[in-house]
């Protein structure tokens, strides 16, 4: 078990410093060009778009 919540650990603390370093980006703009990509996509709404997983057939009929 843990003493307390992981966001107060010291390693939790390097690790977050150190992502700001790598993504010029903050979580609330990384977020917001995510929903965008998503919104604006070829594939959105398209079952047989690449990337998708095939849906399987119940055969037992």
């Amino acid at each position: 078990m843990r003493d307390g919540p992981f966001d107060a650990t010291l390693e939790f603390a390097r690790f977050k410093e150190a992502m700001r370093g790598v993504l010029p980006v903050s979580k609330k703009g990384l977020d917001e060009l995510v929903k965008a990509s998503k919104e604006r996509s070829p594939g959105k709404g398209d079952p047989k778009a690449p990337g998708r997983k095939r849906v399987k057939k119940n055969l037992s009929m």
